[in-house]
């Protein structure tokens, strides 16, 4: 077998990264915010599919500078990405899972997190199987353990309703999972918010890796995708 050269190398890293950053743009572009199929766009989601569509034509056309000086094209190498990944595919190589958050006390909120793991959700949230009163040992060992999960996940869903504020311990995980660069879902059915202050959930859902997300499929959608934007 002849030993690959160092040209053929970097010929292949360049022609992998293009190929996972055309992923990475093709998977945000379809997320329902940018609202790809709209018959009608609004402003937002035009600017925001030509803003995809800059970003996918400045990877097929930049050039890779390599030690030494020489450049080499990014372009052409690999077949047109037209679709985005149904799963972020690091999601399951890595097995980093995903991060939810709910009022614990309410019993149906840890039930449905529960129901949704056995239908297929990579949730890594441990909580949601000693929510019940007495169950946890040591709330120091589990606030260790939240806060490594949270760092080891791909990413965050909160889901409140309205009869489950006021919020406690799901807004220091959001900021836990903000704090540590991830991006962060938010699911409110039937949740009023007021005007500017946002509450009852508050102003926060406005930063800039936090996402308003109508279901919960939806938010499942966002965190896979913005995995790999945030990786």
């Amino acid at each position: 077998m002849t030993e690959p050269t160092d040209d053929t190398c970097i010929e292949l890293a360049a022609a992998l990264e293009m190929h996972r950053a055309l992923h990475i743009v093709a998977s945000v572009g379809a997320l329902p915010v940018g609202g790809k199929n709209a018959t009608t766009p609004t402003p937002f989601q035009s600017g925001y599919q030509l803003a995809c569509e800059e970003i996918e034509e400045r990877i097929r056309t930049q050039e890779l500078t390599v030690p030494g000086g020489a450049t080499l094209p990014l372009c052409g190498t690999l077949p047109s990405v037209s679709q985005p990944s149904q799963r972020c595919a690091g999601l399951k190589e890595m097995k980093c899972g995903i991060y939810v958050a709910s009022r614990a006390s309410a019993p149906e909120r840890p039930a449905m997190w529960r129901g949704l793991r056995d239908a297929g959700w990579p949730i890594v949230s441990t909580w949601i199987d000693e929510a019940d009163e007495g169950q946890t040992g040591s709330f120091t060992e589990l606030w260790e353990r939240i806060e490594r999960e949270i760092r080891g996940s791909c990413g965050l869903v909160i889901y409140a309703e309205p009869e489950d504020f006021p919020l406690k311990g799901a807004y220091i995980e959001v900021g836990i999972a903000l704090g540590a660069g991830l991006p962060v879902a938010v699911v409110l059915p039937r949740v009023s918010l007021e005007p500017r202050s946002d509450r009852p959930i508050g102003s926060w859902i406005r930063h800039p890796r936090v996402t308003v997300c109508e279901t919960l499929d939806e938010a499942r959608d966002i965190i896979e995708a913005l995995s790999s934007v945030f990786a």
